[in-house]
């Protein structure tokens, strides 16, 4: 089935897919018009609209990391072992993992990024969670960049520590399906 992706002009990332016609007509649609999502017409049943992601930075592209966890070699331990799971450790780290060994640490995840990540995933967390974890129970997997403060917004890195955790997971997996 035909797809289509919208950046509307709050950035929130809107995937369509149906009938080819139906997605050209959209599309001119938009094109005419200025984007809102008060303005979408109603939903046919050929096709449906699902919001993606709202994005927080201009700099962080939450769409590559989330394809990134589902297509690399490890997705199965990730889907298996993390995913199917409820350990929220696990799940806070799993997007800063990504973006550590994929991705060379090139960008830094405030608890909103890795909220936004974890939903496309199809887990719910919501960032005040995210943020209580990375602060205590994670605490010592993680490095923000500067000292915790109320208000004060934190970006996180996972540390060796926390590689060496997350490694253990996959690879516990790993063990047991040659077992």
């Amino acid at each position: 089935m035909p797809k289509a992706t919208l950046t509307l002009p709050n950035n929130t990332e809107v995937t369509i897919e149906g009938e080819l016609s139906d997605i050209k007509n959209l599309l001119d649609y938009y094109s005419k018009k200025e984007l809102s999502t008060s303005k979408l017409p109603e939903a046919k049943e050929k096709y449906s609209i699902k919001k993606v992601s709202q994005i927080s930075t201009g700099k962080i592209n939450h769409m590559e990391i989330v394809n990134l966890a589902k297509n690399v070699d490890i997705a199965e331990s990730i889907e298996r072992e993390i995913l199917d799971k409820s350990s929220q450790v696990d799940r806070a780290l799993l997007p800063l993992y990504i973006v550590e060994k994929y991705m060379e640490n090139k960008v830094e995840l405030q608890t909103n990024d890795i909220s936004i990540i974890n939903a496309n995933l199809g887990i719910s967390m919501s960032a005040p969670n995210i943020s209580r974890t990375l602060n205590g129970t994670a605490s010592k997997y993680v490095n923000a960049d500067k000292p915790k403060k109320k208000g004060r917004v934190q970006k996180y890195t996972i540390n060796k520590k926390g590689i060496g955790y997350f490694n253990s997971i996959i690879a516990g997996s790993t063990n047991d399906n040659k077992a």
